[in-house]
């Protein structure tokens, strides 16, 4: 019964994966690599608005600050990186 589902997320995990070594590859590290650490605003994203996570103003202040923090490097990297 959980075998298709499992299945599935173990597909999408392998292209994932193999998008983010190639992308690493052709980018370069000083780029690709924080470029491919942003799926973790993504999967923030997930966890806050379908699962409801996080909870409290703190922890989503807390949380606001981080993903913008995330995305700051990752703006400097894409304009002084290469």
């Amino acid at each position: 019964v959980a075998a298709k589902p499992a299945l599935l997320t173990g597909l999408l995990w392998s292209g994932g994966n193999f998008s983010s070594i190639y992308a690493t590859q052709y980018l370069g590290m000083a780029l690709g690599w924080p470029l491919v650490q942003c799926q973790l605003i993504v999967s923030t994203l997930w966890g806050v608005f379908y699962y409801e996570e996080i909870t409290g103003s703190r922890s989503i202040v807390v949380l606001l600050l981080s993903s913008l923090l995330m995305l700051l490097g990752v703006i400097i990297l894409g304009v002084y990186g290469l």
